[in-house]
């Protein structure tokens, strides 16, 4: 049986799976994320993330500390690199989290409302102790803000947001 002839010296190359491994396992963290309902502790759903993302950060130090331990520096830094990419990306992904969830649901809530024809829905998106935030669809309201645009109110000691997030679509956030 015959070796294979490499690329590089030692068989050394930069590899594209640890970002393909990382990366995908980061965004599906963020999404896990994105769609907990909340609550006091979290759900089972954020607790899946948070081991997902301990497992995953481990994998990673042992693949990276491997190619460096065995000096295969392409593939240390191809590691290393992939590891920034998906951590970047979770992060991306939990910044826009209302957008994203609001646009991958958003053909359900359109799917509802032409069932209903009601002028004013509500969908529940996350609470707990002391926030609670609903996703409402209002025609009546329309042009009260900008898209994107938020509006603040305070009543005793609590804070209620109104951020338009479409057309007719508004999230409301309630945190006492």
């Amino acid at each position: 049986m015959t070796d294979l002839p490499s690329r590089h010296p030692n068989g050394e190359a930069y590899t594209w799976l640890p970002l393909l491994v990382f990366l995908p396992l980061s965004i599906m963290e963020a999404f896990l994320l994105i769609f907990e309902p909340g609550g006091a502790l979290g759900s089972p759903q954020f607790w899946l993330a948070v081991v997902m993302m301990i497992l995953s950060t481990v994998a990673w130090l042992v693949v990276l500390l491997v190619a460096v331990s065995r000096r295969m520096w392409r593939r240390a830094l191809s590691t290393l690199l992939a590891g920034f990419v998906s951590i970047a990306a979770m992060g991306l992904c939990i910044a826009f989290e209302e957008q994203i969830h609001f646009q991958i649901m958003r053909p359900f809530y359109l799917h509802e409302i032409a069932q209903s024809n009601a002028a004013r829905m509500e969908w529940p998106w996350r609470g707990g102790l002391g926030f609670d935030e609903v996703l409402v669809f209002d025609r009546s309201a329309a042009g009260q803000l900008a898209i994107g645009g938020t509006s603040e109110r305070r009543i005793d000691s609590c804070v209620y947001e109104t951020r338009r997030m479409s057309r007719d679509f508004y999230l409301d956030t309630a945190r006492c």
